[in-house]
Order: structure tokens, then C-alpha cells, then sequence
């Protein structure tokens, strides 16, 4: 065959994702996809991304930083625009939490996922405690000439953290799966 080593794609030392039988080394025989081997763990389903291919103690420390850090971002950002009454800084903040509770969700399942929730829920009460300088960083439900936004919009962040990953939690496991890329 010219030099081209040819293997059974049933071979458990290769693989080829594709619909042709028999394929070449770097690409298939026939339409020129990627050839895949998978006893070099670096080349082991490339269509998912890289947090994704880690092993589960791993996947589970992207997780906690993950939950730990958006919680961090997200809850000083939830304030913004609220002295003006616009919910700039909730909606910035939802979304900050959502995704990565998702890309949780999508790594770990629902494993990954009570992971998320119960380190970015604990750093938000904590927060929320006046850790770690004893200052009260989400604060509500005070009588002041504040607008309404900047009186409640700490409550709305507090309860609003646990309903967003609590809905998520509900919704379809398909809606988490990253599908595999097509190769040229």
C-alpha cells in the first residue's frame, strides 16, 4: 500500500470516529478525517474541551475553583447599577453563575454539579456574613431613600443564587452535552 499502514478500526489500541472501516495513519483512506490514537491520552476525544478530559479528582478541582471564583466576581458585581435602579449587575451576575454551573453540570453531571452549588452557595453566605473582614457586603432590607434596586438587590442576590442552580438542576440531562466536533 505504498507504506501506508492500514488497521481495523476495531483494534483497541486505535480509533477512528468516522463510518469507514479502515483508515490510514493521520487520516481516513477515504475522506481525509483525523486519525485518533488512543493510547496517547492527549489525543483522547479532542472534540471536548480540555477541562473535560481531566480525571474526576481533577474535573472536581475545575470545579471548585470554578464555583468559588465566579461566586467571588459575581456577587461583588451584582451590585452594579443598582444605586441607579438597573439590574446591569444581577443580570451580569446570573449570568456569571449560570455558565458556570453549567460547564459544572456538563464536567462533573449532577456529582459536578452539587459540587458547584454547595461551594459557590457557601461563599456567597460567607460573603454575605462579613467574611473575611467583617463587613457585610450584601446587605438588604434597610429604611432609606435609596432606590428600591440598591435596598433589595442583595436579597435578590442571595436567594436568587440558590434558584438559579436549583432550576438548573431540574432541567434536562441533554441540555449538558457537549456534542463531539466534526472533523474536516
Amino acid at each position: 500500500m505504498g507504506g501506508v499502514r492500514t488497521v481495523d478500526c476495531a483494534d483497541p489500541a486505535h480509533a477512528y470516529s468516522g463510518t469507514y472501516a479502515r483508515c490510514g495513519p493521520g487520516r481516513s483512506c477515504a475522506v481525509g478525517l483525523h486519525w485518533a490514537d488512543m493510547s496517547n491520552p492527549q489525543q483522547q476525544d479532542t472534540s471536548q474541551p480540555w477541562s473535560h478530559r481531566r480525571s474526576a479528582p481533577v474535573r472536581t478541582l475545575i470545579t471548585v475553583f470554578s464555583a468559588l471564583g465566579s461566586a467571588l466576581v459575581a456577587t461583588f458585581s451584582s451590585r452594579i447599577g443598582a444605586a441607579h435602579n438597573m439590574p446591569i449587575g444581577l443580570v451580569i451576575a446570573f449570568a456569571l453563575l449560570g455558565m458556570s454551573a453549567w460547564c459544572a453540570r456538563s464536567r462533573g453531571g449532577i456529582t459536578g454539579f452539587a459540587v458547584h452549588m454547595l461551594c459557590s452557595t457557601l461563599l456567597i453566605y460567607m460573603i454575605a456574613q462579613g467574611w473575611p473582614n467583617g463587613d457585610a457586603v450584601i446587605v438588604g432590607f434597610h429604611d432609606s431613600t435609596l432606590p428600591w434596586l440598591s435596598l433589595y438587590c442583595g436579597v435578590i442576590w442571595l436567594y436568587g443564587s440558590i434558584l438559579l442552580q436549583v432550576i438548573m438542576l431540574f432541567l434536562p440531562a441533554r441540555w449538558f452535552v457537549i456534542p463531539g466536533r466534526k472533523r474536516q
